[in-house]
């Protein structure tokens, strides 16, 4: 199955923050930046717009990386949260979530490809 542009600048912006926390993500990362390339290459017209609309995914997953970090206990086996507290993580993580999924259905709409809609309730 091909990789539609949306999935190939939301997994960059993963890659990414995973190279910030000094991660092993350097030949996927090599990849995903060559699709990008390409994309930018192919659809110049639409370059500025996916450099920012990258840079506001790349925040959101930014943002959302620790605290799913630590929500997962991926690097603190010691932290058990109260309620509260967890109740407060998950919220703020899915809120981020969500923004991230518009902005990503932002490029999905560029290119004519499938949405994704996140409805938390």
């Amino acid at each position: 199955m091909e990789m539609t542009n949306s999935y190939i600048v939301d997994h960059l912006s993963v890659l990414m923050v995973k190279k910030d926390f000094d991660m092993k993500v350097d030949e996927e990362l090599k990849e995903f930046e060559k699709l990008m390339a390409e994309i930018i290459s192919q659809n110049p017209d639409k370059a500025a717009e996916l450099w920012t609309t990258l840079g506001s995914i790349y925040a959101y997953n930014r943002l959302m990386f620790p605290i799913h970090d630590k929500l997962m206990g991926t690097n603190d086996t010691e932290f058990i949260p109260d309620d509260q507290e967890f109740r407060y993580l998950t919220e703020t993580l899915l809120e981020l979530n969500g923004e991230r999924v518009k902005a990503r259905s932002e490029i999905a709409k560029m290119f004519d490809e499938p949405t994704e809609y996140k409805t938390y309730a």
